[in-house]
């Protein structure tokens, strides 16, 4: 699965365009990996972190469920 995605980044990777990987990027090597792709683009990488608490990712997920997604 990563190393589809990070193919996948790689493919879209450009100078004009804004890509969003929306992955839990929890193993550091990987993001290593998903900055050096941007770094040998010569474009910029952010990882954002967004903080919720279990009960809000579990409402999300329940919600998520029922739209069949």
């Amino acid at each position: 699965m990563r190393s589809a995605l990070r193919a996948k980044v790689q493919q879209l990777l450009d100078k004009k365009s804004l890509v969003i990987c929306d992955s839990t990027n929890h193993i550091k090597g990987y993001r290593y990996e998903l900055y050096c792709l941007a770094k040998n683009t010569q474009t910029r990488f952010a990882v954002i972190h967004c903080k919720a608490s279990l009960s809000t990712c579990k409402w999300l997920n329940a919600q998520r469920e029922d739209t069949g997604r």
